[in-house]
C-alpha cells in the first residue's frame, strides 16, 4: 500500500541531498564491497574530493538519500539521469552500506524508486547495468519487474578475471500492468 508521503516507503526515507550526509556517504561508498558491486572504476579508497562527485550526482532528474527510518542512519542513495529525455529514458542506480545488505531495503528502494520514475517522472523506460557477480541485485531488479535485454560481454574486470555486464530494463506498460496485479485491478 503506497503512504501518503511519497518520499517513504515501508521502513526508509528518501531525502535530498544534505551536506550532514556527505561523510556517510562517503564511508558507504569507500567500502570495497560497495566499490566491486557498482563501480566500473578503479577499486581504492576514495578522496575527500568524492564528496563533490556526490554533490554532483545529486543534480541528476532524480536522487535520493536513503535513510532508515527507525535509526535515522544514512544507509544509501538511489538515482534517476534521463539523458535521453526525448526518449523518456532514466538509468536507474541504487548504492547501499553493506551492513543492510540481505535485509530486503533493495527492493523496497528499486520499488520507490521505479514508482517515482514513471509515476513521477513520467519516463517510458527505465534501464541499468549490473555486474553478473551481483547475484543478489539481478534477483532483486527482476524482482521488481525489470527484464534482461542483453550483456557486454566480459567487461569488468573484477577479483582477477572478466565478468558480464547485464543490461536490464523496465517498460512504463511493463510497470503499470504489473501495478494493476498487485492492486487487485
Amino acid at each position: 500500500m503506497q503512504s501518503p508521503d511519497k518520499f517513504q516507503s515501508d521502513r526508509l526515507l528518501y531525502r535530498g541531498l544534505h551536506t550532514a550526509d556527505l561523510d556517510a556517504l562517503h564511508a558507504i561508498y569507500s567500502t570495497y564491497a560497495v566499490q566491486a558491486a557498482e563501480t566500473r572504476d578503479w577499486v581504492a579508497p576514495r578522496p575527500e574530493s568524492f564528496r563533490d562527485t556526490l554533490t554532483m550526482w545529486s543534480k541528476c532528474a532524480l536522487f535520493a538519500t536513503v535513510v532508515e527510518k527507525e535509526s535515522g542512519r544514512v544507509v544509501g542513495t538511489t538515482s534517476i539521469r534521463a539523458p535521453f529525455q526525448r526518449d523518456r529514458e532514466g538509468e536507474v542506480a541504487i548504492a547501499l552500506a553493506e551492513d543492510v545488505w540481505g535485509k530486503g531495503y533493495g527492493i523496497e528502494v528499486m520499488r520507490w524508486t521505479v514508482e517515482r520514475g514513471f509515476e513521477g517522472l513520467g519516463l517510458h523506460r527505465l534501464a541499468l547495468g549490473v555486474f553478473e557477480t551481483n547475484e543478489s541485485a539481478v534477483a532483486v531488479y527482476k524482482k521488481v519487474g525489470f527484464v534482461e535485454e542483453g550483456r557486454n560481454r566480459k567487461a569488468v574486470w573484477i577479483e582477477g578475471r572478466w565478468w558480464d555486464v547485464i543490461l536490464m530494463a523496465i517498460l512504463e506498460d511493463e510497470y503499470w500492468v504489473t501495478k494493476q496485479k498487485t492492486n487487485g485491478a
